[in-house]
Order: C-alpha cells, then structure tokens, then sequence
C-alpha cells in the first residue's frame, strides 16, 4: 500500500491498494487525516510520534497490528520516507505498508507450536535433545540441567562431550564421539552413558541417540535421549551378583542338585550333576528327562516328578540312575517351588 501524507497529517495521494484495502475510494481518502482512518487513539500513541522523526529526515521503518474498516486485525510492515524538499526539509513523506498478516500468524502459530512442545518435552522426566551432526547441542529439554544444576545456556552451542555431564572422563568422551559417529553415518545407537550430575556424583543413562534424515536421506541432526537407570542397573547388578553366589554354592555342594521347569525340562544343574552323569551344562539344560537319560530311567524321573507336583509338597525317593561308574540308587528329595501367591 502507498500514499504520501503531508505535514498537516493528511492524505495528499494513495494507490488503488490502498483504496481496496480501506474499502474507499481515492476522493474519499485524500485529504482526510490520519486520525481520522486509524482512530485518534491509534494515531496519537502509536503513529504521531514515528511521523514526526520522519519529518525530522529520518527513515522510519516499524511492524504492527492494525485494524481497517473491515474489522479485521491486519499485520503490518511500514515504512515512512522523507521526501525532501528544494529547501532541504521534508514536505511530504512516503508511506509504504506491506501486509504481513499471512506471515505473522504463520510464524505466531510456529511459536505456539514450539511452546507446546517446549512445555511437553520440560515436563519429561526423560533426558531429550537434539544436536548437529558434528555432535553440538542445539537444545535439550528441563530434566538433565535441573538434575546437574545447569542453565540451558550453559550446553548449548557446545560439544556433547564437553558438556559438564560428560567432560570428566576421557574414556566417556571417546565413548561419545564414537557413538556420534556411528549415528552421523545414519544407525541408532543405544548405549549405557556415566554421567555426572555433581561433583562426585554419577547416574548410569541408558542414552539413544538417533539421526534425522532430510528428504534425500543425508542426515541432518542427531536427535538424543535418555533415562535415568542407576537403580535399575544397580538391581541388576546386585541379581547377578546373587545369582552368582548361589551357583558357587551350588557347584560346590557334594550333592546332586537340579532344577526343572512344569514341563520336567531341565533349568540348571549343578557341577556334581555333570560330574556324575558325565554330561555337559549344554547337554542338559533345556532336554527332557528321556532325551538324556535311558528310558527306563527318565520314566522313574519323570514319575516322581509328577507325584511331588501332585502333592505339593516335599516328598523322598529311592532312584537308580546309571552313573559314569555304574549303576547307583540314591536317596533322593524332590520339592515344588512356590511363588508368592
């Protein structure tokens, strides 16, 4: 849209745009003041004062909302121009205004768009973020800076590994970067990360790290998160630990100990058990009774196992089994094991 206002705050010329836009004609606008098309409010606390630096031989150039005869808020983009005089001081100055409603929600939207995701991802207790394919921070979520005490300024436009989170060990470092790369060459990689959230203190992440491929499939940015699972591994490590206890106890035992699933398929078995038969871990665990043994003998085992499940209970039995030396009966207990329920 283009006029040209004079210094009296009137219209002295305008374009057809400006005519369609107001929804007037050229005789209508001429001559009418500023004021008068915008609203004396509009004009006095918004317009004035720019127009005034114009007429001083300043170029001004400001964006807002405006509302026209139409009733609808339009954004606008505006430029005021002195036109200078024979004298050297501005006359008249040139108005130009560019609709940049379309654009303005646009972007606006854009925003809202990125608050609502920006108030979704801070409200994870998950570790997120994104990061260029040279393995800068672009931007992350509230949960890892919350738990190392971090301001979001304080990772971005960094490097992953020289994050507070990562940059005390070399061994960490290397760590990442290999995974970086991995993942800049388009695999998603999962990995368990140590990393610090204060002095002296540590959390075990089980960290992803997946790239984003634009429409010709290069990767473009490397999308990261994690989770906190230091008291998951810590279980599991204290399970294997357990596990591990026990079978030493077992293999140590001068008895014979085995333990069968409810359909007689056998789960373990102790050193002694391999020993006397003569057969491997691997020969047993996972075969019934009658794919080790010869049948007379697994049908015994068999039989036994299904009166100690019928019962419910512990119960004693003699057994002939053929050991590596020849043939032994031995004394032997059989007992369900029971759940909680």
């Amino acid at each position: 849209h283009i006029s040209v206002l004079g210094r009296d705050y009137r219209y002295r010329r305008i374009n057809s745009t400006y005519e369609r836009v107001h929804g007037t004609t050229r005789q209508e606008l001429v001559g009418l003041s500023v004021a008068e098309l915008l609203g004396e409010a509009v004009f006095t606390h918004q317009v004035q004062p720019l127009i005034d630096r114009c007429f001083r031989g300043e170029e001004v150039h400001y964006e807002s909302w405006f509302t026209f005869q139409d009733g609808e808020p339009r954004y606008m983009a505006v430029s005021y121009l002195p036109l200078i005089a024979s004298g050297g001081e501005p006359e008249e100055i040139l108005v130009i205004s560019r609709d940049w409603t379309e654009q303005k929600t646009a972007e606006e939207k854009v925003k809202a768009n990125e608050q609502r995701l920006r108030t979704i991802l801070d409200a994870m207790t998950n570790f997120v973020g994104i990061g260029t394919v040279d393995g800068i921070v672009l931007d992350c979520n509230q949960a890892p800076l919350d738990l190392a005490g971090l301001r979001r300024e304080d990772v971005t436009g960094k490097l992953f590994t020289d994050t507070y989170w990562f940059n005390y060990s070399d061994t960490v470092r290397e760590q990442i970067h290999r995974i970086l790369g991995r993942a800049a060459l388009g695999e998603s990689v999962r990995e368990d990360l140590q990393a610090r959230v204060r002095e002296d203190q540590y959390i075990t992440v089980d960290a992803c790290y997946v790239p984003v491929k634009n429409a010709h499939g290069d990767v473009i940015q490397i999308v990261f998160s994690g989770i906190d699972v230091t008291a998951r591994r810590k279980a599991e490590l204290a399970l294997q630990q357990s596990r591990q206890k026990l079978k030493a106890i077992l293999d140590h035992s001068p008895n014979l100990i085995f333990l069968k699933d409810l359909e007689g398929r056998y789960l373990h078995v102790n050193k002694r058990f391999e020993q006397v038969f003569g057969l491997s871990e691997e020969r047993i665990i996972g075969f019934h009774d009658d794919d080790v043994f010869p049948q007379e003998q697994a049908e015994q085992f068999h039989r036994h196992d299904l009166m100690v499940l019928q019962a419910g209970e512990a119960l004693e039995f003699e057994e002939s089994a053929l050991h590596e030396d020849g043939p032994h009966i031995s004394l032997v207990q059989k007992f369900p094991l029971q759940d909680e329920a």
